[in-house]
Order: C-alpha cells, then structure tokens, then sequence
C-alpha cells in the first residue's frame, strides 16, 4: 500500500538513513490532513525488519517534505511500534508540503519525554522499563527550550569519530547528552569541532530557541540491553536550516 508521510527526520543510520514521520490523509474533498499517526519505513537486513532506507533512495527529498512511499505492512517491535517494512520500491516527493505551523500543534500535543529512573543517563531506558511502562510509541516532536549542542572528538579504536550531543529543558525538566544524527546538523558545525581528542565545544544555533526536535527510540541494544533517546532532526520555524542544510 502507498502512504503519504510528512516526513520529520532523515537521520544517519548505518547503511543508510532513518527516516520517520506523520502521515497524511486525503479526504474525499480531496484535502491532505496531517494525521498523529507516526510512521517510520525499514528495510530487511541481516534477517531482521529494522534496516535503515539506502542513502540512493533517499536522495530526492529533506526534512519537511511530503513523500509517498509503497510499504509492505506495519511491522512492529519491541520498543518501535511504529515501524513499518518498506517495499523497496522508489519514493516520490509530493506537492504542495503542508503550511509549516501544523508542527506548533503537532509539538504542543506531545506526550512526556521517556524517563526511566533507573538508569544514570537522561537517554537511557531500560528494556524491562520500557515494558512494564506500556510505552506506546518510540517518536515525538517537542519544542524545546535552551538548546545547546556540544562538539566532540571521540576515539573508537583506531577510528577518530565526530559526535554532536544536545542538551535542553522541556517542560521545566531539563535532559542532557542525547545523541544528535541529523546529518543537517553536522553540515552547520563540520568545521567548529575541537582539534583534541575528549574536548568539547559548546554551540547554539542562530535562531536561539526557535527549533523542534524529532525524538526517537533506538531499538534496545548494548551488555545491559537498553533503548536510547536520539535526536533525530532539528527542524528551524523558519526553514532554513533544513532548506540549506538538510
């Protein structure tokens, strides 16, 4: 079946991007709504259907535009009750993109941020919590205050890796360190990353506070098996960010 998605993150994700987002609905008037219904498209990898969408799939449409893609059925897991399997077949950018304010309302419905107080870090949930919670969804759309990204230099064995951390305060509840995969991110910062290994340097955008962040639930990995928060796009009210950028 093809569906329309309004798409709110195209994110690194190994082999490919991760791609989520709301779909949209065609009324008899023939009127395109942008429902609350989340959807993000895998692929089959490795005998599993969590693979991330090719980069060569991928290459026609950014954040905030309007897409329609052939999926298979939805197929949820553990933690992701919103993916669906992918028929990989092309997907097409349609027109016209919805009026950007739909987002405001879209943030202000979000429910609370996922919190397991179990666990030492802010992006951490726990794989028992996550069930014994009910977590019903692993995507959201926030409007974030005090948003601050940190630059960091990482060595992973013999690799020197550029990671982007962001902290803010929603809803008077402050998070830090949550993983950033915005490709359009590393593309505004690609030259203000420290020069040491372990350092750390400190930005924000131009547009101060005026941002929305797509959250996501990474599928539950690591010894101690866990979920983790991501930010996977940063989307400007104003669009330029992910107009230049993304």
């Amino acid at each position: 079946m093809q569906k329309e998605i309004l798409v709110l993150a195209k994110s690194y994700k190994t082999g490919g991007f991760c791609i989520v987002g709301v779909e949209v609905d065609k009324g008899t008037d023939g009127q395109r709504r942008l429902t609350r219904r989340w959807i993000r498209p895998v692929s089959r990898q490795n005998g599993t259907t969590s693979g991330s969408i090719p980069s060569v799939a991928c290459s026609n449409f950014s954040v905030f535009d309007l897409i329609g893609i052939d999926l298979e059925k939805h197929q949820p897991m553990a933690g992701q009750p919103e993916n669906w399997q992918w028929l990989e077949s092309a997907i097409h950018t349609l027109a016209p993109k919805p009026d950007r304010r739909v987002l405001h309302q879209l943030a202000n419905c979000s429910a609370a941020i996922w919190h397991d107080p179990s666990t030492a870090r802010d992006d951490q949930i726990s794989a028992p919590h996550t069930i014994s919670m009910g977590i019903e969804h692993s995507l959201m759309l926030i409007a974030p205050q005090n948003l601050v990204f940190s630059l960091e230099l990482q060595r992973f064995g013999n690799e020197v890796r550029k990671r982007i951390f962001v902290s803010f305060t929603h809803n008077g509840q402050t998070y830090r360190r949550i993983a950033v995969t915005d490709p359009a991110i590393f593309r505004v910062f690609t030259n203000q990353f420290p020069i040491a290994i372990g350092a750390c340097a400190r930005k924000r955008l131009h547009h101060g506070d005026n941002y929305w962040l797509t959250l996501s639930l990474s599928p539950c990995f690591g010894k101690t098996p866990c979920h983790y928060i991501i930010a996977a796009a940063v989307i400007d009210h104003t669009g330029y960010l992910n107009r230049t950028y993304g």
